[in-house]
């Protein structure tokens, strides 16, 4: 082994050795129940070995290094997208499938691992004749399938995920320096109507 790849080497074994010995407690703030059990569940699902203290308004990570919270971040960036695509096909009725867009919802559990999942629960019916997917005969006829989505629920689902990942990001910046991210901002979702 050459002077450069001795040093090459060191420079490698520093460079893991922080990254184990930075393992640090996190305090989360918690807005709701299912903000601790998507995390919770993530790490169990993981099989990573960081205890959690649960302390009501907040959970805190034993433990914890960049590379989960990166993981944790992703997570919570894929929750906005599907949330993001909830708000953008309130209005579908008619999708390859057939019927009207189904909400979609990400469920992690041990068993299955992370899934995104359809919520098969009833669609809305407006009643509209005119509506070219309006039904046309039956019981239901003129009336038109709508998604079964809140679109209060969602922003407010939207609002709190981007208040979690903002803090986490923050966390983020303050411990380890060497991780270039940035905060979201809820002016992003703007673009999406708010109303129907």
């Amino acid at each position: 082994m050459n002077y450069k790849e001795m040093i090459k080497a060191f420079f490698l074994f520093f460079i893991c050795f922080l990254t184990i010995s930075c393992n640090k407690n996190m305090h989360i703030v918690i807005f709701d129940e299912t903000q601790k059990n998507l995390i919770i569940n993530y790490i169990n699902y993981r099989k990573y070995k960081i205890k959690h203290i649960d302390n009501g308004n907040y959970i805190t990570l034993k433990n914890i290094n960049e590379n989960i919270l990166i993981e944790i971040i992703s997570l919570l960036n894929l929750k906005m997208e599907i949330i993001e695509d909830n708000i953008v096909n309130r209005n579908t009725t008619r999708t390859i499938k057939g019927g009207p867009y189904l909400r979609q919802y990400l469920e992690i559990t041990i068993e299955n691992g992370m899934e995104i999942l359809q919520d098969t629960s009833a669609v809305k019916l407006k009643y509209d004749p005119t509506h070219p997917d309006a039904i046309r005969d039956g019981e239901k006829e003129g009336y038109v399938q709508y998604p079964n989505i809140d679109l209060k629920k969602e922003y407010y689902d939207l609002m709190e995920t981007v208040q979690l990942y903002n803090s986490m990001v923050e966390y983020i910046k303050n411990n380890y320096k060497q991780i270039a991210i940035v905060k979201v901002n809820m002016l992003k979702f703007n673009e999406i109507e708010h109303n129907d």
